[in-house]
């Protein structure tokens, strides 16, 4: 491209100076060059050089493709990694943590003791943490990431090691954060199943409810899409009662229907002040004994 428009431009300018020498005011002009339409960059790439030059993203995120199956593996915000006192107070040893991002940097280092080890940077929506991979875990991904790759990484909080002369003194045991896990999210959604069921209370079954559930099933599912098991139960609170319903084929749950299916577990009511979040998509009471009367929403999903 470059090379064309600089012979343009040396053709024009030849033709300014044969004008200037011609007697009889002749003139040759330049044709002009053709320029094939250069094909689109794909999305990542163009996020990418957003923020290089920008310096964030502005027309999305690299993670949007992956939302659903983010929300739906209830991942937790890479943020919460930043203040580790608060992370261990609030997950006691032995809580299992999921974060899903996009790797920004691998760094190969060494312990105090001569150990090598890997800083991987992971990037969400909320900022980035940084994943400590030593022991085997080094050994088991130092050639499998790269820069850009998308991860979903899994780990317990566990009691870190103590010296004798530690425990004897008496001080505190210490605790955190140790990756058992990474996933490549490509590969996650290829294999991936959901099971969406919705409780719904019986004087809750409404005409505008059931269309919105219906229309929300005809969305193109494009490549994103998981595909899912849509189980609907209308319970009665009054006669304990659940009639339990089960699609005769699986749907293929997209963003747009997800958003649809959040925003039915949300009152607009302002009576009720009970609303489902995105942290509270696990369902632990029977639907009866719920206390909301606005239809529930619960992802549980499995692998192949």
């Amino acid at each position: 491209m470059i090379e064309v428009l600089m012979h343009y431009g040396n053709k024009v300018q030849e033709s300014k100076n044969v004008m200037q020498l011609s007697l009889f005011g002749d003139t040759l002009e330049a044709e002009h060059p053709f320029i094939e339409p250069a094909a689109p960059w794909d999305v990542i790439f163009k996020l990418r050089n957003e923020r290089d030059v920008v310096g964030m993203y502005i027309s999305a995120h690299p993670l949007d493709k992956y939302k659903v199956l983010l929300n739906s593996l209830s991942v937790r915000p890479i943020s919460i990694l930043e203040d580790r006192v608060k992370l261990i107070e609030n997950n006691p040893e032995g809580t299992r943590l999921s974060f899903g991002g996009i790797v920004t940097e691998i760094t190969e280092k060494l312990s105090q003791s001569g150990k090598p080890y890997i800083s991987m940077g992971v990037e969400d929506l909320s900022g980035v943490g940084s994943f400590i991979l030593g022991g085997p875990m080094f050994q088991k991904y130092r050639n499998m990431f790269l820069p850009n790759m998308f991860v979903y990484v899994t780990g317990t909080i566990t009691e870190r090691y103590q010296r004798k002369e530690d425990k004897a003194a008496g001080k505190p045991k210490e605790y955190s954060y140790s990756v058992d896990r990474i996933e490549l999210l490509e590969d996650l959604q290829k294999t991936a199943h959901l099971e969406i069921s919705v409780d719904i209370p019986l004087d809750n079954v409404q005409t505008d409810l059931i269309e919105a559930l219906g229309d929300s099933m005809f969305y193109d599912s494009g490549d994103n899409a998981i595909p899912a098991t849509l189980y609907v139960n209308v319970f009665d609170r009054e006669t304990h009662t659940v009639v339990n319903f089960r699609g005769k084929k699986d749907i293929m749950l997209t963003e747009q229907m997800y958003d649809v299916l959040q925003s039915l577990s949300k009152s607009d009511d302002a009576d009720h002040d009970t609303a489902i979040s995105d942290d509270d998509l696990q369902l632990e009471d029977s639907p009866i004994s719920a206390g909301t009367n606005e239809p529930k929403i619960t992802f549980s999903i499995t692998m192949k």
